[in-house]
């Protein structure tokens, strides 16, 4: 019995010993594993952004509408979600706010169907307001400092008087597509600078839809809240 008692205690010692080197040697090995740590760029599935832009049209062209000299004015509270990950690209589900946004157009003469003539509008600034819930961003290089992106959306405008001329609507619906660049200048933020095409009109819901398209640089800034 007391040789059995002592070989149990050798062999529980040297188990003991066994086990006390095991895990002296484990935090050494770990610790020689390089930590993987998210990068600033690196925006995992679901990373929520809340953020801002004001863009700027000096004039409008002739594509889809046909107004000419509006000058547009818009500031965007933008908030977007990762949908959707690969290994170079990132697609974003994006809806906005409008609080304020200015047109501008001068005087010029507009036929009047109600009427039958042509009369002369006096120059003038309206304002509106209106969301822009429906968009779609897709980043390339999502690991890179600098993403380019182009982005699509659509949404609507209320001003307060009927806009591009007095036979329009004050409601106007819109959309928008265009390209820029993401600068990622921070752990939580990012630098927006990008040109887009916008188009707004009433979609023929009144007697004059003439429509203002407004070629609009912009530039940015936003927030991110990653995904844990």
């Amino acid at each position: 019995m007391t040789r059995v008692l002592v070989a149990l205690l050798l062999l529980t010692a040297a188990a003991s010993a066994q086990t006390g080197a095991a895990v002296n040697v484990d935090p050494n090995l770990n610790s020689s594993k390089p930590v993987a740590t998210l990068r600033a760029q690196d925006l995992n599935q679901f990373t929520q952004e809340f953020g801002f832009w004001g863009g700027y049209a000096p004039t409008s062209t002739i594509a889809i509408g046909v107004t000419h000299d509006r000058k547009l004015f818009t500031l965007n509270g933008k908030y977007s979600i990762v949908v959707l990950n690969t290994e170079h690209t990132s697609l974003r589900w994006v809806s906005e706010v409008v609080p304020i946004a200015v047109l501008h157009q001068p005087t010029e003469q507009y036929y009047n169907s109600v009427v039958n003539a042509v009369l002369t509008q006096p120059s003038n600034t309206f304002y509106a307001y209106g969301v822009t819930p429906l968009g779609l961003q897709f980043n390339v290089l999502r690991h890179h400092k600098v993403q380019p992106f182009v982005d699509i959306h659509a949404g609507l405008l209320y001003f307060n008087e009927n806009v591009p001329v007095p036979t329009a609507r004050r409601f106007n619906f819109t959309f928008n597509f265009g390209a820029g660049v993401e600068v990622f200048a921070s752990d939580r933020g990012a630098l927006t600078i990008g040109f887009k095409y916008h188009h707004l009109s009433n979609n023929e819901t009144a007697r004059a839809n003439p429509g203002v398209d407004s070629p609009m640089p912009y530039v940015g800034y936003s927030w991110y809240k990653r995904h844990r």
